[in-house]
């Protein structure tokens, strides 16, 4: 047994959970303190369903349903860690564990009292074969364990919807206890109670049924009667419908004085004796709408010939039921992504657990059609079940507690598929936990979930393992052999949706002699890739699919949904959204969960959401057709103006010397992200910065040049400091580039020329470097502009140091610090003096480098230009080192250091960390040489630096071979 399991057992023997009543938790007997109402709530939501995943949604749902905190991203982990602070029972905090993106409370459901309870109730459906006592026996401990309101004082949807349930396991219990009573003679206890529950449930059938029998049977025959018109009128008044069959014919019984048929009413199901036709009662008696015998329906449809993957979902259903015995789980996606396949797979494969029949029907919430009505489902399905269409009553409900009486007590499954929201299903689910409901749906459901316990199971794209198993399925493995690169396109533009899959290979199978590779052509050019999925069978056409689903949008959504098919980049947070759509952040949320309960984008981390690229294209396809020709040009302009104000307050937190001055007016709409200090401004820029330059490619296309070469320039400072080598820098300042060259404003050319030779510095390609360099220094010499001759004799230091010539690049930097001083430039004559001393000091002229770089240290600390004062500790930390002094040296390395690190500047962390490497190699502590080489090693991998990564790990061999 692992350690896990022996935790849970060991948990189990002394943590309990009594929850019919107060919840109340106890460990080896004594109680535990479980928090305030909403915590406890929380529990006692995690305890109706012990080891299964909760998502923090899911919870929230659960214990304040529709109004939900403000705070809701915090109000859960705080409630979680506090719920296992008050439940560390061993050594560790096991028992509320996270799993993936939830959370689960690993306890035996046995741990629960509800679920000793559960069990009894459930008992009573096979007791035909016990004794009068030991039934009496049974019922009795179990009724002793309620010790008044379930989860009393608990709010919750969720608690209200398992306290509900929890009253009719006891109403079970009691009204069997009182048919016991009535068969035993016992019949003034019976009324006792009967009459209490009545007053409780004045229009439930079954007590009234049981009260008539136990009233006659004490010779109140009027009585009796009473309550038969009583409940009769007002079944009719609130329902509008008649009582069902068995109080028909227990009010026949009486009347008739028919003491067979009460005897046989009354005893179904505590005696085992064969059950007779209740129309053989009388002759006048109504024929009841049960059936007289079994039917067993099998209304699965066939499932796919070919199943791929899904793995981890099948193994998810096997589990769905096996904790709390309530099999009910909905299965979430987007149209197209393989639910019904994946329901009715998994239907088949169990459909022995299944011994009473299966019923299946498409809903069609989400097709061309209109969505089955309820009324509808419910009479096919009596139907399959053998009850007779002229006693099916007219009115829903009446329909719907018919349909529960005839599966009680039956080992069903019911397959409700494609459901449209919670409202069409509700009514279809069987009142007993016997039978197992697979719901499948493009909306979350949330209801189903928080109110009926249904647990969500969503579907998302194949893995590619699993993809290329639907193609090896379908067209064998020779024909893939043969051509692997077109069977690489298929797997990436098919993006692992199962439709997409299907279609593509439905159409490479009616055409055997048809190339791959023309098939993967289509798909390579995003205007064909969604007409290559479109099929002649719209009900088989991925577009035809989707277009069910943006049917069923409200106008706000679905203006939505076409614009963020029309935002570039591989995602998008929720305030540029907002500002894509042109409303605020709060509005925005409530349309992106709407389109997230529909599976048309999914938020796959806080605050981002993504689409599947192919449900994008066909957002895109719809922006073309359904907005207002001055609508698309205006939100994306808003979305580009938000980008680079937001950036641009970024950028100026990540380095308040900035040179960037005003940027492009924006959209009087636009509202930019509001960032505090410098960490939200990293985190920004980390977020987005795989979009920017799909942004700046968007203002490009538009004609909007300002925006571009701006754009560039808010993204220099992350870039610089972020430490990759990557093209993304390089690419964005040629962009820049070209539309400063389209506008033809030469003292912008001359500043993104320069900063593109410095991108090109930093990436090594210094021949590009030197080229754009010279170029800008030119241009600058022609304009009589000294500030930029500054700039670029500054930038041409940095590339000449990088190719080794530090004579040249002293040269370079003494002319800029000369400029620099001329105009007065404090921030770059702190730079340059610090530069200048650097090159100095590599050329050996320690003191002289000295000298140059702790006046820069002086004049960057009076600046508060911390990026200077860092490179300026860090060059007085290089020549304290290579004059002996490396006590002094250590000390100022780590200033750098820690310097670099708090503004987040990876390049230079990794060479003060190198320094101190060194250092400490002089020292002869090579334990704490390796320990900060390694520091260095393991940067330079987190930003591949592939090279820089093998330099230091060459350092480090030295260091084990004893090479200094």
């Amino acid at each position: 047994m692992n350690s896990r399991n022996g935790l849970l057992v060991e948990l189990t023997t002394v943590l309990s959970f009594d929850v019919l009543g107060p919840v109340r938790g106890r460990y080896r007997g004594r109680g535990l303190e479980l928090g305030p109402a909403r915590q406890s709530a929380l529990l006692g939501v995690m305890l109706t369903r012990p080891n299964v995943v909760f998502s923090p949604d899911e919870l929230l749902h659960s214990v304040w349903g529709d109004r939900v905190p403000k705070s809701a991203n915090k109000v859960i982990p705080t409630y979680i860690y506090r719920l296992r602070q008050a439940l560390r029972v061993t050594g560790e905090e096991a028992v509320i564990e996270r799993i993936r993106n939830g959370y689960a409370l690993r306890i035996e459901a046995d741990a629960v009292d509800a679920t000793h309870f559960a069990r009894a109730t459930e008992s009573m459906d096979a007791a035909t074969m016990m004794s009068a006592d030991d039934q009496y026996g049974q019922v009795a401990s179990a009724l002793e364990m309620w010790r008044g309101e379930p989860f009393e004082g608990l709010p919750g949807p969720a608690l209200a919807s398992e306290r509900a349930k929890l009253h009719e396991m006891r109403l079970a219990l009691l009204m069997h206890r009182a048919g016991l009573d009535i068969v035993g003679g016992n019949y003034a206890a019976a009324v006792l109670d009967l009459s209490d529950l009545q007053e409780r449930n004045p229009m439930h059938e079954r007590v009234a049924c049981l009260l008539m029998i136990a009233l006659y049977q004490s010779g109140r025959q009027a009585e009796s009667l009473a309550v038969y018109s009583r409940i009769r009128l007002r079944l009719l008044d609130e329902l509008g419908s008649e009582p069902g069959a068995a109080l028909v014919t227990t009010h026949q019984a009486v009347l008739t004085g028919d003491q067979d048929a009460l005897d046989r009413i009354c005893g179904y199901p505590l005696v085992a004796a064969p059950v007779k036709n209740v129309a053989e009662v009388s002759v006048d008696a109504p024929r009841p709408s049960f059936p007289a015998e079994a039917v067993v329906p099998r209304q699965l449809p066939l499932p796919l010939r070919h199943f791929a993957g899904r793995g981890q979902e099948l193994a998810a259903l096997d589990q769905v039921g096996r904790a709390t015995g309530h099999a009910f789980c909905v299965i979430v996606g987007t149209g197209g992504m393989g639910k019904t396949s994946l329901a009715l797979y998994w239907a088949h494969r169990h459909a022995d657990r299944f011994p009473d029949g299966q019923l299946f029907v498409d809903l069609r919430g989400f097709s061309a059609a209109e969505p089955v009505a309820v009324s509808t489902v419910l009479c096919g399905f009596l139907d399959a079940l053998g009850v007779d269409p002229a006693h099916v009553p007219g009115d829903i409900e009446a329909q719907a507690a018919l349909y529960r009486s005839v599966v009680a007590g039956r080992r069903m499954l019911i397959v409700l598929d494609n459901a449209r929201d919670a409202d069409q299903v509700v009514p279809l689910l069987p009142g007993t936990p016997r039978c197992a409901v697979l719901v499948t749906s493009r909306n979350r459901l949330i209801r189903l979930i928080a109110q009926h316990g249904a647990h969500p199971l969503p579907v998302d794209a194949l893995s590619a393992a699993d993809a290329r198993q639907v193609l090896l399925d379908r067209l064998g493995e020779e024909r893939l052999a043969a051509e692997p690169e077109a069977v690489a396109d298929l797997l990436a533009h098919g993006g692992g949706f199962p439709l997409a899959l299907g279609i593509l290979t439905a159409r490479a199978q009616s055409v055997p002699g048809l190339p791959l590779a023309s098939l993967a052509s289509e798909l390579r050019d995003a205007p064909t890739r969604l007409a290559s999925f479109d099929d002649e069978d719209r009900g088989a056409a991925l577009p035809a699919v989707l277009s069910w689903s943006y049917a069923r949008l409200t106008a706000e959504q679905a203006q939505m949904f076409v614009l963020l098919g029309l935002a570039p980049g591989p995602d998008i947070g929720l305030n540029a959204a907002a500002n894509l759509v042109g409303v605020s952040a709060v509005r925005a949320r409530t349309t992106l969960r709407g389109l997230e309960d529909a599976h048309l984008v999914r938020q796959h981390v806080a605050g981002r959401y993504r689409m599947h690229e192919l449900v994008k294209l066909y957002a895109a396809s719809r922006a073309e057709h359904d907005l207002p020709a001055d609508v698309r040009p205006a939100a994306l302009r808003r979305l580009v103006d938000f980008y680079l104000r937001t950036a641009h307050s970024a950028e100026h937190l990540l380095e308040p010397h900035s040179e960037l001055g005003q940027v492009a007016e924006p959209s009087a709409d636009c509202v930019p992200e509001l960032l505090d200090d410098l960490r939200a401004a990293w985190t920004w820029f980390v977020a987005e910065h795989p979009v920017l330059p799909a942004i700046q490619r968007l203002a490009a296309e538009h004609g909007w040049h300002a925006q571009v070469w701006q754009l560039a320039w808010t993204a220099d400072t992350f870039h610089r400091r972020r430490g990759r080598r990557d093209e993304a820098a390089i690419a964005m300042w040629q962009a820049g580039l070209d539309s400063a060259v389209e506008v033809g404003e030469l003292a912008v050319e001359i500043s993104v020329r320069r900063r593109l030779g410095q991108a090109y510095t930093r990436a090594a390609r210094l021949d590009d470097a030197t080229l754009h360099l010279g170029r800008a220094l030119s241009l600058a010499e022609q304009a009589e502009d000294v500030l930029a001759q500054a700039h670029a004799h500054r930038a041409l230091a940095q590339a000449l140091d990088q190719q080794g010539d530090a004579q040249a690049a002293l040269d370079q930097a003494t002319q800029a610090l000369r400029l620099f001083s001329e105009l007065g430039h404090q921030t770059r004559i702190a730079d340059m003096l610090n530069a200048v001393g650097w090159y100095r000091a590599k050329l050996g002229h320690y003191t002289q480098g000295r000298t140059y770089c702790e006046a820069a240290l002086t004049l960057a600390r009076r600046l508060r230009h911390r990026t200077v004062e860092a490179g300026a500790l860090h060059s007085i930390g290089y020549v304290l080192h290579h004059t002996g002094e490396h006590t002094n040296a250590l000390r100022l390395y780590e200033q750098a250091q820690d310097l670099y690190h708090d503004i987040g500047h990876v390049d230079g962390t990794a060479d003060a960390l190198e320094g101190i490497g060194h250092v400490y190699q002089a020292l002869g502590q090579d334990v704490q040489a390796r320990d900060a080489w390694q520091r260095v090693a393991e940067l330079y991998a987190t930003h591949h630096r592939t090279e820089d990564r093998a330099r230091i790990q060459r350092l480090m061999a030295n260091l084990d071979n004893g090479s200094r």
